[in-house]
């Protein structure tokens, strides 16, 4: 089994496994869009296990800028882990993951990071590696009665400054957070929000954060919310 980099492997042979493992084709052009726009992916974009000819498995690797005790510094995180069906069970995702973490150790990086769920079959692989929750999503629903509270608050759009004015707010609230406060700008992932769903929160005229929010038939739905210290996110 021997390690190559994305660009000593055939790509339509990464398109095929990333299609079958993910469910999501990692095109030849989506690769130039990533390279060229996201500054996160280390140079080889991503390290493969390949034995006769045969793509076996991919590990992604990037570094994400962050904030800890001792200042800004970078981590090390991993994405897009796939196996081929056919070859599970044959330690592809160890020979990659033992790899992807030398070269962030050869990086100067001190930590990995990835996001999963605790019902992938990947989960108690990633534990054997070291990896331990920092993140659990939650989902609350209300009924209007209750969450319709009366507020000193007002939402309002982002106006013609659009997603600068959105990134400015959020690196002046940022700034005095630990973990991943800082980020490239412009900020890829605020771009796919549709700037019509992006909300200003003002008290006065003092703006204190932002929210995404969206109306999905009888339901508003709040995705993201962002808010100075000191103010009450309930409110």
């Amino acid at each position: 089994m021997k390690i190559l980099e994305y660009n000593e492997v055939d790509p339509l042979k990464v398109m095929y496994l990333t299609q079958l493992a993910l469910d999501f084709a990692l095109t030849p052009e989506k690769v130039v869009h990533i390279r060229q726009s996201d500054p996160r992916p280390f140079p080889c974009l991503a390290i493969y296990a390949v034995e006769d000819g045969t793509v076996l498995g991919q590990v992604g690797i990037f570094r994400l800028p962050m904030i800890s005790t001792e200042g800004r510094e970078d981590v090390g995180g991993i994405w897009a882990v796939s196996t081929h069906p056919q070859y599970a069970g044959r330690g592809v995702a160890s020979r990659l993951l033992e790899e992807a973490h030398i070269r962030m150790r050869e990086a100067g990086l001190r930590f990995s990071t990835l996001g999963t769920n605790r019902f992938r079959v990947a989960y108690k692989l990633y534990r054997q590696y070291g990896y331990e929750e920092t993140n659990v999503w939650a989902t609350a629903l209300a009924p209007w009665a209750t969450a319709h509270q009366p507020t000193r608050l007002r939402a309002q759009p982002p106006g013609p400054e659009g997603y600068d004015f959105v990134e400015n707010i959020y690196k002046d609230i940022a700034k005095d957070y630990l973990g991943f406060s800082w980020r490239h700008t412009p900020f890829a992932r605020l771009r796919l929000v549709n700037l019509a769903d992006i909300w200003i929160l003002r008290e006065n005229s003092r703006v204190v954060g932002y929210a995404f929010a969206h109306t999905d038939q009888a339901l508003l739905i709040i995705s993201n919310l962002v808010v100075q210290q000191g103010i009450d996110a309930a409110e």
